[in-house]
């Protein structure tokens, strides 16, 4: 099976998992999960070839998709139970279970975000972002960013957050806010 098959029937798996088990699948046929996703990114993309390839249906899966204009969108339409499932992260749910809420966890990807600056640029480390505009993609609770100004005060007792301008948005804005300087 190549990887791409691979990741897509890993995908559907975490979703029958997320509901419960592969023991009721066959009840799925009747159900419909309704899935809260970006409109850009992996998991649309994954979900629109999981569709295009009609593998939903040949798994008795009726995947809904809803798209979101930002992950906290996503989050909130989680809260108030506008979709089944979402692709957040371990921070999020550790939150939310920790005031009471009935989530549950499925690791989805190991990749945690990137500090990416343009080629040639002055900025070669981390104390070097002092005093810059910072675009994050996501908000403020976003995990990588959060990682980000832990690695930062620790190993240069500096606050990004307040010495730093921070812009927060969708990642397609910033990468075309990005490449027009």
């Amino acid at each position: 099976m190549t990887g791409i098959y691979q990741r897509l029937f890993r995908f559907l798996f975490l979703f029958m998992l997320a509901f419960g088990g592969l023991g009721i699948c066959a009840s799925f046929a009747a159900e419909t999960i309704r899935v809260g996703v970006l409109k850009f990114g992996t998991v649309n993309w994954e979900l629109d070839t999981i569709k295009h390839h009609k593998l939903d249906e040949k798994h008795g899966v009726n995947i809904d998709i809803r798209f979101f204009a930002s992950e906290d969108a996503t989050n909130v339409a989680m809260m108030a139970g506008g979709v089944d499932i979402i692709v957040s992260d371990w921070l999020w749910v550790s939150r939310q279970r920790s005031s009471g809420e009935d989530l549950t966890f499925v690791p989805y990807s190991s990749s945690v975000g990137a500090l990416m600056v343009r080629d040639g640029s002055p900025l070669k480390g981390l104390a070097d972002l002092k005093g810059k505009k910072i675009g994050v993609a996501g908000g403020p609770l976003d995990k990588s960013w959060l990682l980000l100004q832990g690695l930062a005060k620790k190993q240069l007792s500096v606050d990004l957050a307040t010495q730093n301008e921070i812009i927060y948005g969708a990642p397609p804005l910033l990468a075309e806010k990005g490449a027009a300087g």
